[in-house]
């Protein structure tokens, strides 16, 4: 993303307070739960998408999926974006097991990226770098900045085509222009 302007505000977030406890198992992504709620009415109608990146770093198939409430945008952004790239993405439904979760009840567009394939140290004292495959990282980074690019050629297909920089799809094109500085933008959240 260095070196392009996108037409939105990119926020990154990193949650914590993510698992559920034997003793209290209705709690659980507290830390996206207390983001979201956080955010005043206008600031949530300016959030355009989230993208939950969880638990990629294992496995060699990337899923995309969403727990169904309003818009499904974000998750078309995300096939969109594997498209681009010439990706199989697998496609599914998904229960309350990520930070989309309180994005989408709050009537945001969420999708959850991940590879969901069972590994036996998830989530145990050995989950640890040392078990994070580089190629599935690699591959879901890509595919999560190409997301990036998708929804700017949404907001952009949006504002109309005269605009000096809707020269090209960012999503599509085989590079990236700058955008021109001084754009009001909506935000994006991004995990």
């Amino acid at each position: 993303v260095k070196g392009n302007r996108l037409p939105y505000e990119l926020r990154l977030a990193f949650f914590g307070g993510e698992e559920r406890t034997p003793e209290q198992p209705e709690i659980h992504h507290v830390g996206s739960d207390a983001y979201v709620s956080s955010l005043s009415a206008e600031e949530r109608s300016r959030v355009l998408a989230m993208l939950s990146v969880d638990m990629v770093g294992a496995g060699k198939r990337l899923s995309v999926s969403r727990l169904g409430y309003g818009s499904d945008a974000a998750m078309q952004w995300v096939l969109e974006a594997a498209s681009g790239l010439g990706l199989s993405v697998g496609i599914g439904a998904s229960e309350a097991w990520s930070d989309h979760e309180a994005f989408e009840l709050a009537g945001i567009p969420s999708a959850w990226l991940t590879t969901m394939e069972s590994a036996p140290y998830w989530h145990t004292p050995q989950d640890t770098t040392a078990h994070v495959g580089k190629e599935a990282l690699t591959l879901a980074g890509r595919l999560a900045v190409r997301f990036l690019y998708c929804v700017s050629d949404s907001v952009q297909t949006a504002s109309g085509p005269s605009q000096p920089w809707r020269e090209t799809s960012l999503c599509r094109a085989s590079y990236w222009r700058r955008l021109v500085p001084g754009e009001t933008s909506p935000a994006v959240a991004c995990q």
